[in-house]
């Protein structure tokens, strides 16, 4: 085996590594599973956490923007481990717009009621004129109709 794939084989071990640690560190410390909270809400979070650990690494998002992950030598991770549904990713680091970040920023977990909790509307509507043109414009040129629909069909009630 080549040095290269040594080095990438050993790189993706210590981000599965980490990723352990910071699941074992959230459970030791709450009473939600850390698979639930950073897959329901706080997936944006956990990006970070990993970037924190791993600066050379970056933010990802899928087409949805529902689901946020971390890109590290050019595989992609969340809290499940490796994150193989490659297809989905749209945008990685400075691809993505401030207003998309605004909007990852706001995902959050009900700890309550163990669901989401999906702020975005209020940051939407927080968001310019300008904002709002540019998170509408990314969101046609990567085919994010489904999030455009739900901010529009809310916007009509």
């Amino acid at each position: 085996m080549s040095d290269f794939v040594i080095g990438k084989e050993k790189a993706m071990k210590e981000v599965l590594d980490y990723i352990d640690k910071l699941k074992n560190l959230f459970e030791e410390n709450s009473t939600v599973r850390a698979r639930l909270y950073f897959n329901r809400g706080g997936c944006y979070k956990f990006a970070c956490l990993l970037q924190k650990h791993f600066p050379q690494g970056e933010i990802a998002v899928t087409r949805d923007l529902l689901h946020v992950v971390f890109k590290f030598q050019n595989r992609f991770y969340d809290v499940d481990g490796e994150f193989l549904k490659t297809n989905e990713i749209i945008a990685v680091g400075a691809e993505i717009p401030n207003t998309v970040l605004k909007i990852l920023q706001s995902y959050d977990f009900d700890f309550d009621k163990y669901i989401p909790k999906q702020n975005y509307f209020k940051v939407y509507d927080e968001f310019s004129y300008d904002e709002q043109e540019e998170f509408y414009d990314f969101c046609m040129n990567y085919n994010c109709i489904d999030t455009l629909n739900e901010l529009e069909w809310r916007e009509v009630k």
